[in-house]
């Protein structure tokens, strides 16, 4: 059984990484910037995600603050730039 808290916290991390790798964001840029895996990154995509607690909260991390499902992301960095998500 979920709660809606929780639910609401996975729905918006998956739009936001959604989004992110549309945007030209990479699944590794993600990954690094939130000190995950790049499998974990990949598994947000899958409807059976079931992520721990530390990794949901590192993946929530990495929203700017104000952000909402709906809203644009930043952009991927010029390929001479580090990556930077938040």
């Amino acid at each position: 059984m979920s709660t809606p808290d929780i639910d609401q916290a996975l729905a918006r991390v998956r739009e936001f990484v959604t989004r992110s790798l549309a945007s030209g964001v990479t699944a590794s840029a993600l990954a690094e910037e939130a000190g995950v895996d790049n499998k974990s990154v990949s598994l947000v995509l899958q409807p059976s995600w079931n992520p721990t607690a530390s990794t949901l909260r590192k993946l929530e991390a990495l929203i700017p603050e104000g952000w909402r499902p709906g809203m644009p992301v930043p952009a991927a960095p010029a390929p001479d730039e580090p990556a930077r998500v938040a």
